[in-house]
């Protein structure tokens, strides 16, 4: 199962989605547009049409490949990016019990949003504002993965919404907001993984919704991310 859930995780770092609002795929400054590339092939060499053909047959199925096959290359994804992933996933497997669906929601995005709260770049950090209700006893757990020197957690507190009783009669079952500021320290990137769980009498957690984030800061702080959701099926 470890290996399985690696695989995937890994293979979503190679394959751009934008699933999310704010998405924008990433380039580095050593890539060649296609149309600047087939010009200098054409100018060094004569490629004989039926070897462009068979180049362009395995690029059509490359292209067509699902994201989940294990055929799809990793090998310009980072060793340490792996590494973080490989650690992060087993930490997810772990504190599920291998019991869960899983779903990439975005791929190298400045912000997503949904049911739970809200994932954004602000222009100095990465700000995270997750919904919480400490009555019904589940809380929000953040915890880092990998190299971990990348971020610094500089935020993690529970604020409560503004109720509408008295200071003498509080509104019984209010909920509120889980912060979390993830502060760039260098280039580079750490895996988190946030859950929202019970805690049991035995140390254990019980977790209702759990989210893998692999946060990458660029030069000038730049901060883009991804993000997969788990959705725990029966014990």
């Amino acid at each position: 199962m470890k290996r399985r859930l690696a695989i995937i995780a890994i293979m979503g770092l190679s394959v751009l989605f934008a699933a999310c609002g704010g998405g924008k795929g990433k380039t580095t400054g050593n890539e060649v547009s296609g149309t600047e590339s087939a010009s200098q092939d054409s100018s060094d060499v004569s490629v004989p049409e039926n070897i462009k053909s068979e180049e362009k047959a395995q690029s059509d199925s490359t292209e067509s490949v699902s994201g989940h096959d294990n055929s799809i290359s990793t090998e310009n994804v980072p060793s340490a990016v792996i590494s973080d992933f490989e650690e992060a996933a087993a930490g997810v497997e772990k504190l599920t019990g291998g019991k869960f669906t899983e779903k990439e929601v975005c791929y190298e995005t400045y912000s997503y949003t949904d049911d739970n709260g809200s994932f954004r770049w602000d222009g100095k950090g990465l700000e995270i504002n997750l919904k919480e209700n400490q009555t019904t006893g589940y809380f929000w757990t953040l915890e880092q993965f990998g190299e971990k020197n990348s971020f610094d957690i500089t935020t993690d507190e529970y604020v409560e919404d503004i109720s509408a009783g008295t200071e003498s009669e509080p509104l019984v079952g209010v909920g509120g907001t889980h912060k979390y500021y993830l502060t760039p320290r260098k280039r580079g990137g750490d895996a988190f993984v946030l859950d929202y769980s019970r805690q049991n009498s035995d140390g254990t957690r019980n977790p209702g919704v759990v989210y893998l984030l692999y946060a990458h800061a660029d030069e000038g702080d730049e901060i883009t991310f991804s993000i997969r959701t788990y959705t725990i099926t029966e014990q």
